[in-house]
């Protein structure tokens, strides 16, 4: 972790295409296959942990972009373990999506939701809104590395599309 943080945002200058079981969203190629584009003699294993990193969160803001087209987000409140045991992580996805993120502390936050609608469901609290949201970690996205976040992105979607736009099962 401590490593990653060290390098700078696209440092690396890879290309990752994290396919690696298929893509679920959001072009939905199944039979897609992950790739790494701008290997050099230089690179290693910090390049590549922290181009995976950054490749999920374009992936994220893919996501986001086509959400907040729909329902125009206005906070995101992360939760989950991958992203409580890696503030870098947590903080790359923030400065990508440019978005600040609160990343509660609170352990199965799924459940938390759950029961929670439930009792709005059954009558035993009012409104599911009223219950306030536990306060854990704030991350601020940085614009210097969001715009460089920017341009990687787009390297990203042009490999993405060379790649598997027209038939990713033949790749």
């Amino acid at each position: 972790e401590a490593e990653i943080e060290k390098r700078s945002a696209d440092g690396h200058g890879l290309t990752f295409l994290p396919f690696l079981a298929g893509e679920r969203s959001t072009g939905y190629h199944e039979s897609a296959h992950g790739a790494i584009l701008g290997l050099h003699s230089s690179t290693d294993t910090i390049d590549i942990t922290r181009a995976a990193l950054e490749a999920v969160a374009y992936r994220f803001a893919e996501i986001f972009d086509q959400l907040n087209d729909i329902c125009n987000i206005r906070e995101i409140i992360a939760s989950g373990g991958a992203l409580r045991e890696s503030p870098v992580w947590t903080q790359i996805i923030c400065d990508v999506l440019a978005q600040n993120m609160s990343l509660p502390d609170v352990r199965e936050a799924s459940s938390r939701g759950a029961v929670l609608l439930a009792l709005e469901t059954i009558g035993k609290i009012k409104s599911i809104d009223n219950i306030a949201t536990p306060k854990g970690r704030e991350f601020k996205f940085d614009k210097k590395r969001n715009a460089i976040y920017k341009k990687a992105r787009e390297r990203h979607e042009k490999f993405y599309k060379l790649l598997y736009a027209n038939d990713a099962d033949k790749f």
